[in-house]
């Protein structure tokens, strides 16, 4: 379950998805996250990054693997060819965390499944 917190003068995105399937988790988060920019839409929204990723946790930093910063089996990895969510809309929003940043993310992902 996703929730926000304030953070500065934004707010911060805390929690974890309900779903068992990793890339089904991310895709939960990314749309909270439009859903919550598109009631918000004068609000920043840190995404929480790889604290609040299922993907990350299954195969990225938090993961048990031996070359956790590989992305080893991570489908964003496997499909971009780089770790760490690198040359997707992820960096964008990181960027720029505007709704059009997170629409992208979440349409990238759910090209993925």
């Amino acid at each position: 379950m996703f929730y926000v917190e304030p953070h500065g003068n934004a707010h911060i995105l805390r929690g974890h998805a309900s779903a068992e399937d990793p890339l089904e988790g991310s895709v939960e988060k990314w749309q909270f996250i439009v859903d919550w920019l598109s009631d918000n839409p004068d609000e920043v929204l840190l995404n929480g990054s790889a604290v609040t990723c299922s993907l990350c946790y299954e195969y990225g930093i938090f993961s048990d693997h031996d070359d956790r910063w590989s992305c080893a089996g991570c489908p964003i990895a496997e499909h971009t060819g780089h770790a760490g969510c690198r040359h997707t809309p992820y960096d964008l929003y990181c960027d720029d965390p505007s709704l059009a940043n997170a629409e992208a993310e979440l349409c990238f992902l759910r090209r993925l499944q």
